[in-house]
């Protein structure tokens, strides 16, 4: 079978017979023209007769099987036992012309499954539709098949042709264990003939329709088929799973770097999103069938969460709104089978909805609204006795004959003090730090308007972008450090003093702590036992004013985690 369409999987209908099935035209009951009734001298009669017309090697090789004892129990498995022998070919003649709409109700399990077995086996060729539903009935059938009516039905025919009966039930389940490999290989080799994209998305459709979309499990024989189908499906999809990490590495390197045109970065999406469908349709019955059995598919939900987090990442860090959008659409549509992803997803989805639906009136502004961004964050002036310049611009901050692009600032922190000389009040005197990788600057002033003027435009050109970094970090489940206090998405670790002891140390929720401001400090205690606190000073200590910002968001809501602060501020 050729792959279409490019999509990439491909069996070989061949393989699936490791061994030799027993169909109808191979049982040795069909080959002598015999009935599981017939007795050891009519079997020796049908067998003469039939040597004269057919090849006698291969008539006495099906006489000799049916009197071998365990040979024949393999046959009458394979066949129709405990069914009057005048209605079985009168079945099968149906069957063969209309595979699909034959009643069977009333007659036993396996013969039922035989039938429909033979129906497919048949046939020159079924339409799809068909032919899922001939294996969805066929399921349900081998589910229904008990060992005990079995061996009941077999020792009845046994009866009559004076044959001695089956005594051990362990024998019969051995063979209907073969039996159904038999339908599980037959099953699959009608559906590998299918074209690629048909052949999975039937697969999924048998999953789906037999586990209600994951709500319950599957008869066996479709779990024994997805089975198969994902170990053979298994190089085409690690391709493609590398494909798409691959091309998550490069968005992440192009969306990270200069002057990358946002037309090139919403192309690489689109790229990513067409891998995903065409992984998705592979993975899809493999999740269904996970999810019936109240598994997740590992692979799937490493997928579906890095992709998600890419979306997240193109709007916490580069405001990509669109392109993160259209990402968690993508795998809230294509994940659905894995809550772990969908659940994390559907927030996400809400989340961004409500942002740009906040940005949409001023979409006609855009152009104009960049302008006036560039208008707010310009500012120049001039500090401190020598005069020196100071300018904020779009490029970054100068200071001392340096320039700073923005995006090179990992921290700020700013504050006041005020100072006396001999008792005399000197005034106040306003700090403001900033750090790249490698370096540090500072300046300051007493003049409050231009100190306030210089804080306003930091806050909207670096700090809002350091606080989406933190997001993403807590997000990600890891700790932030703001001096020694490890602060969390769900909450921040304070310490009790100890005299000549390490301090102790205990997590508390965002719920359970109190926040205030003293004397330049951010203080934090746990409101059950005061003596687990935190104290960070806004000038000594880097972010503590961006910290300060998310956390009275989050306690302002009564919400539980940091990370969600952005989605509300928007």
């Amino acid at each position: 079978m050729e792959p279409v369409g490019g999509f990439p999987l491909s069996f070989n209908a061949a393989s699936t017979h490791l061994y030799p099935p027993m169909d109808i035209v191979d049982n040795p009951f069909h080959k002598l023209g015999a009935t599981p009734r017939d007795s050891k001298g009519r079997l020796y009669e049908l067998s003469e007769a039939m040597a004269l017309k057919e090849n006698a090697d291969a008539i006495v090789a099906a006489r000799n099987a049916l009197l071998h004892p365990r040979k024949r129990l393999e046959a009458e498995v394979a066949w129709f036992p405990g069914m009057n022998p005048s209605s079985v070919y009168a079945i099968l003649g149906q069957l063969y012309n209309m595979p699909n709409e034959v009643p069977l109700a009333g007659i036993p399990n396996l013969c039922k499954a035989n039938f429909l077995s033979a129906g497919m086996a048949a046939a020159t060729k079924l339409e799809t539709k068909v032919l899922k539903n001939i294996i969805e009935r066929l399921a349900w059938a081998v589910d229904c098949i008990n060992v005990v009516d079995v061996m009941r039905e077999v020792n009845e025919d046994r009866q009559f042709s004076g044959f001695p009966p089956v005594k051990d039930a362990s024998v019969v389940e051995a063979e209907l264990a073969s039996r159904r490999r038999h339908y599980q290989r037959a099953c699959t080799a009608l559906l590998d003939s299918l074209p690629s994209r048909e052949m999975a998305s039937t697969y999924e459709c048998l999953v789906g329709e037999t586990n209600s979309d994951g709500d319950q499990e599957a008869p066996q024989l479709i779990n024994d088929l997805i089975d198969t189908y994902e170990l053979r499906s298994k190089t085409a999809l690690d391709a493609k799973t590398a494909a798409i990490e691959s091309q998550i590495k490069k968005i992440c390197v192009y969306v990270g770097g200069k002057d990358i045109p946002a037309s090139h970065i919403h192309a690489l999406v689109r790229e990513l999103e067409n891998l995903i469908r065409t992984w998705s349709a592979i993975a899809q019955p493999i999740q269904l069938d996970r999810r019936g059995k109240g598994l997740d598919h590992e692979v799937s939900t490493g997928i579906g969460l890095k992709v998600r987090n890419l979306a997240i990442d193109l709007f916490n860090a580069h405001d990509l709104l669109d392109d993160a959008s259209s990402l968690c659409h993508t795998v809230a549509e294509l994940f659905i089978y894995i809550p772990t992803v969908a659940e994390r997803v559907a927030i996400d989805v809400v989340a961004l909805g409500k942002i740009s639906q906040r940005r949409r009136p001023h979409t006609e502004g855009a152009e104009k609204k960049a302008d006036g961004f560039d208008r707010s964050v310009a500012y120049e002036t001039t500090l401190g006795p020598m005069n020196k310049r100071l300018a904020i611009s779009t490029n970054g901050i100068e200071w001392d004959n340096q320039v700073i692009e923005f995006a090179s600032i990992t921290a700020v922190r700013w504050g006041s003090i005020r100072r006396s000389k001999n008792g005399v009040d000197m005034g106040i005197t306003h700090y403001f730090h900033y750090n790249t990788a490698s370096d540090h600057f500072e300046f300051n002033t007493w003049d409050t308007s231009k100190f306030d003027a210089i804080t306003s435009r930091m806050w909207r050109a670096v700090c809002i972008r350091i606080m989406q970094i933190m997001m993403k970090t807590w997000r990600e489940g890891e700790g932030v450090y703001f001096g020694n206090v490890e602060v969390r998405d769900r909450g921040v670790v304070l310490r009790r003093k100890r005299p000549f002891r390490q301090d102790e140390k205990s997590f508390y929720s965002w719920q359970q702590i109190s926040k205030w401001n003293a004397n330049g400090v951010m203080k934090m205690t746990a409101n059950t036992d005061k003596r687990f606190a935190a104290e960070l000073n806004y000038l000594q200590c880097d972010n503590v004013h961006i910290l300060s910002f998310v956390i009275d968001n989050v306690l302002s809501r009564s919400a539980d985690c940091l990370s969600r602060a952005l989605y509300q501020g928007q």
